[in-house]
């Protein structure tokens, strides 16, 4: 009888044993993962701040392209219309519009 209370005692002592390292060994397992969504936390943090600022970004080169490209062609269309004027007959008045008073015929 003394054998079996002994060895009942020391499952018992084995069982706490195993129990208090499953615990402890969970808790560590715990404030493990919970560090590792911190990290996960932050880095989506960061992730999303970037992609907002090269939506941003993209965004404002877009539209200084599109000025770019509209003033390139505002200016080729202008070059265009000061050389063809260079080359067009004009009507040559063989008098003045406007006769002057000081200059007798």
């Amino acid at each position: 009888m003394v054998d079996m209370l002994t060895r009942l005692c020391c499952d018992a002592e084995c069982y706490c044993d195993a129990m208090l390292q499953m615990e402890m060994s969970s808790s560590i397992v715990h404030e493990n993962l919970k560090i590792v969504i911190d990290y996960q936390t932050h880095h989506r943090l960061r992730e999303s701040q970037g992609e907002t600022f090269a939506e941003g970004l993209n965004s404002w080169v877009l539209q200084w392209s599109l000025g770019q490209a509209v003033m390139i062609l505002l200016v080729g269309i202008g070059q265009v219309v000061v050389l063809r004027s260079f080359f067009t007959d004009r009507p040559r008045y063989s008098e003045p519009i406007m006769k002057s008073p000081f200059i007798t015929t």
